[in-house]
């Protein structure tokens, strides 16, 4: 008996000891950087070969359960070298990561393919996710305004989700577009429709400047290219995240804008001019006016919020990787009545099995955007409003109903209020792409990438009959005006690569590729009359008749094109110092007739890295310094799609027999051609003190040549002009970036970054060498394009209140003369950049950013409609009340004069009183 107890006890001793040894147990550390010994956070750690891992905490550490079998633990870092662990009988492993000095999170994403900075010969600046997600905004080209030298970001409009204009080093056309090519994962994608995608979503942000960095994109690459890299997962355990962001605008003063009179200055300016509604009015009811002071700017703006609701996840192992975001984000405009929101999916899968690798990218976006009218050419627009509605007006009368204006103009709160605007879009941007790397030969792989970007876009506009604008309306009863749009823009590239490295300090990548691009437009809208009840849909429209002329009106457009293209790619490296790239692409676009239907464009580009000779090795200051320049082309098809062949234009009322009938719209042109950009650049990089101070240089010098412009024709043709290759357009200039981090103390860091660029635009030639003059401005040769014309204003002739003027012999005078227009300063500033500082403590992080430009001129519209008393019965400005008045009077406003009963003012409006520095 205690024979078979001792041996019970000998077998439930091994099985515990069987069962402990098949526990599992748990692995911790901590990840520092070898580069300062500073603590990585989320850093990847996972077991290999499994889907076990979890990222590092805040101060770089782990803790990680894996099988008592051990394995080998990996930690992945952006930017550093991945290190893998053997575990063993160890439960404490604390790693140090070295960076990876080629690839120091610098890695250029063209779109075609990813390259180290260090052999990357091109011109090319990186925009991270941190300088993104530290700006709550719904348009992505602001948040890219100052971020890189060489980008200009212009926003013409307040309202959110409005798409700004984005120019890369300078306008390099007159008529056929200046933006940049955006390309998202592999997929072309529109710039106009940005406000339907997430910034959050977007890892990183390449801006592509010069030809070797642009010639691989051919005829759509003139402008520069944006590629957007969207985030993807990382192998271990499945994270989630969520986010939340909260802000506000300022409110908007009258200190904000230009100064206006009161009421009381108003009216007693009316009474002094004569001609006004007011001089019947007795003195109390003008007393009761000149009390009246509305502040139209806290009537018409308000303090808009912005918030943010952003969940996330993402994981996988060493094989397959997924990442996941959705996305609610709401802003409220600056304008009453106006704002925002937006609904964002996104998806990604990634899978490498052996030779083969597939992934998928999916993203969904949703916006309803409440816009409103903008520009000067009607007052109930907001920035006109605010300036033409009177002060003794008010918006609601004693009952809280809208106010008829007793001038007869628009009640701008009215308009606004109850003329909703909408803009709704629904958009999918989608690619799908495999790859397959032969066994073989190793170093050879085929790739294919296939995308879409399909967009659906609905505006409304309604305008009640109540309204200043409904009563204008055809039939004077109000109208709803509906607008649909469906772009279906389709990619496919399929390539062949081979990249080998041989005898040790050789190295070669080559890729052909074939690539086609597809679009298809239909556009559809239709404006209906009388609106009848509170329905702001088709139901309350009054079916047209000819008794009753609610005769609507309908339009559309459908178009679609296409380009083909073959282009090779080329690298070659040697003894990690001396890098050279090529590329030739051949492009066929539909825009062009048979004559020039196909073009070739072409880049080369060197890099050499002078600090690994030897005559630099071993220098404690310089880390990296790196030579390189680049030649090249590139080209622009944005010139529409019929330019080259004969349109027919369809009107009715025939005066000869009352028939419809037809005539040509245009002179076809089947010799025209692409626009081509000729760019030459050299730079230099460097990065010193241990990486405390890095920055970059570039010299280039831009040609484009047969611009796309309308040349004038004989009389005798029967048209004014045929759109013909005859223009030339030079940019050159300098940029300059610059990155210190200038305190790094424990869990503290201040990091500085700066950039700033010069580039002087030029117009070589124009068609014919005759000017183009367009309102204020002018596009001559020898200057640069859109330069101010007007005539030089020099101030008021004290003795009688005349305005003065310079003549073209430089003279005073006191005659206003349009011969006499002088071109100043470029409209678009010459001079530009961007400036922020990072504060970092701990999981905390404060940023200051700014940017500014130097150098342009503008034209102030604005003055020109306030400060001319022929508007008398308009809100006045008020630099009028220092008119002048009497003999001696020294001022810079002319006399108002009354004839004929009008009041008018002696001085014109083209001239630079009304320019001011940009």
């Amino acid at each position: 008996m205690r024979k078979i107890l001792s041996c019970l006890c000998v077998v439930v001793m091994l099985c515990y000891a069987s069962a402990l040894s098949a526990q599992d147990r748990v692995i911790s550390g901590k990840v520092t950087g070898s580069d300062d010994g500073l603590p990585l956070p989320q850093v990847s750690v996972f077991l290999k070969g499994t889907s076990t891992g979890m990222p590092s905490d805040l101060e770089g550490n782990y803790r990680l359960t894996v099988p008592s079998t051990g394995g080998v633990l990996v930690f992945r870092y952006l930017g550093y070298i991945t290190q893998e662990v053997e575990i063993g009988d160890k439960t404490i492993i604390n790693v140090v990561l070295v960076p990876d000095v080629e690839n120091i999170g610098e890695v250029v994403v063209t779109g075609y393919g990813e390259f180290s900075k260090k052999k990357f010969s091109g011109s090319a600046s990186q925009v991270t996710s941190e300088s993104i997600e530290d700006v709550p905004m719904a348009n992505f080209e602001q948040i890219l305004q100052g971020q890189a030298s060489g980008l200009l970001v212009q926003s013409s409009s307040g309202q959110p989700g409005s798409a700004a204009a984005i120019t890369i080093r300078g306008t390099n056309s007159i008529s056929s577009g200046t933006t940049p090519l955006f390309v998202v994962d592999g997929v072309p994608v529109s710039a106009s429709q940005f406000a339907s995608m997430n910034p959050n979503d977007f890892a990183t942000t390449n801006i592509l400047k010069d030809a070797s960095a642009t010639a691989m994109y051919g005829s759509r690459g003139a402008n520069g290219v944006i590629v957007i890299t969207t985030k993807k997962g990382k192998p271990g355990q499945p994270s989630f995240t969520y986010s939340y962001q909260y802000g506000w605008n300022q409110q908007l003063t009258r200190d904000d804008f230009l100064p206006v009179m009161n009421g009381r200055q108003k009216v007693d300016f009316e009474l002094l001019t004569g001609g006004s509604g007011l001089s019947g009015m007795s003195a109390q009811e003008l007393d009761v006016l000149r009390n009246i002071d509305t502040d139209w700017v806290q009537e018409i703006f308000r303090v808009g919020t912005l918030q943010s609701h952003e969940v996330t996840a993402s994981g996988g192992n060493e094989n397959t990787t997924f990442y996941i975001s959705g996305n609610y984000f709401s802003q409220e405009g600056h304008v009453i009545n106006t704002g925002l929101d937006r609904y964002t999916l996104r998806a990604n899968v990634k899978n490498q099995s052996g030779n083969f690798n597939f992934g998928t990218n999916f993203s969904l976006g949703y916006t309803e955007q409440q816009t409103t009218l903008e520009g000067n050419a009607f007052i109930g627009s907001p920035l006109n409003a605010i300036y033409w509605a009177n002060p003794y007006e008010t918006p609601y009368d004693a009952n809280g109903d809208y106010s008829a204006i007793m001038t007869g103009q628009p009640n701008a709160v009215h308009e606004l209020m109850e003329n909703p605007r909408t803009n709704n879009s629904a958009r999918v941007v989608a690619n799908v792409n495999m790859g397959y790397d032969f066994p073989f030969m190793p170093g050879l792989s085929a790739r294919t990438n296939w995308g879409v970007d399909w967009r659906d876009a609905e505006a409304r506009t309604f305008t009640d009959p109540s309204t200043y604008s409904g009563q204008q309306s055809t039939g004077n009863q109000g109208a709803l005006a509906r607008g649909n749009s469906r772009t279906a823009s389709f990619v496919g590239t399929t390539s062949l690569n081979y990249e080998r490295k041989f005898r040790n300090d050789h190295e070669l990548n080559v890729g052909l590729y074939q690539e086609i691009n597809y679009t298809d437009f239909s556009s559809f809208n239709f404006t209906g009359f009388g609106i009848v009840g509170r329905l702001e849909n088709e139901n309350s429209i009054t079916a047209g008749t000819n008794s009753n002329g609610f005769i609507p009106t309908v339009g559309g457009n459908g178009v679609q094109s296409s380009l083909a293209s073959f282009f090779a790619l080329a690298d070659y490296g040697f003894a990690e110092k001396y890098f050279l790239s090529a590329s030739v692409r051949r492009d066929g676009s539909s825009r062009f007739g048979d004559n020039n239907k196909f073009a070739t464009f072409y880049s080369v580009g060197g890099a050499w890295i002078v600090s690994d000779e030897d005559f630099l090795s071993g220098n404690g200051t310089i880390d990296n310094l790196k030579l390189r320049a680049s030649f090249g082309t590139a080209g622009n098809q944005n010139i529409g799609d019929f330019g080259y062949i004969a349109l027919v234009n369809t009107f009715t009322g025939n005066p000869y027999d009352g028939l419809p009938g037809k005539t040509l719209a245009n002179v076809p042109n089947p010799d025209l051609k692409w626009e081509s950009k000729q760019s030459f650049n050299v730079g230099i990089d460097v990065d010193l003190l241990a990486g405390k101070i890095s920055g970059s240089l570039d010299y280039f010098v831009d040609d484009t040549k047969d611009l796309l412009m309308n040349a004038q024709l004989s009389r005798t043709t029967g048209f004014q002009s045929q759109l013909q290759n005859v223009g030339q357009i030079r940019n050159s200039g300098v940029e300059l970036s610059l990155k210190t981090t200038n305190i790094q103390s424990g869990d503290f860091t201040w990091e500085t970054s700066a950039n700033i660029s010069y580039i002087k635009n030029e117009v070589v030639k124009l068609a014919d060498g005759q000017d183009i003059i367009g309102g204020t401005s002018i596009i001559r040769e020898g200057e640069p394009i859109n330069s101010t014309y007007v005539v030089p204003y020099v101030g008021v002739n004290p003795a009688n209140g005349d305005a003065l003027y310079l003549d073209i012999d430089g003279n005073i005078t006191n005659q206003y003369d349009p011969d006499d227009r002088r071109v100043g300063k470029p409209r678009q500033a010459p001079y530009f950049g961007g400036f922020t500082n990072t504060f970092r403590y701990k999981g905390f992080t404060l940023t200051a950013f700014f940017n500014w430009v130097y150098g342009n001129e503008v034209y102030n519209n604005e003055r020109t409609n306030i400060e001319n008393p022929t508007y008398f019965v308009d809100g006045m400005a008020a630099s009028l009340l220092n008119a002048w008045q009497t003999p001696g009077q020294v001022t810079d406003v002319p006399r108002i004069q009354t004839i004929n009963g009008l009041t008018t003012s002696p001085f014109q409006s083209a001239t630079t009183r009304y320019i001011e520095d940009g």
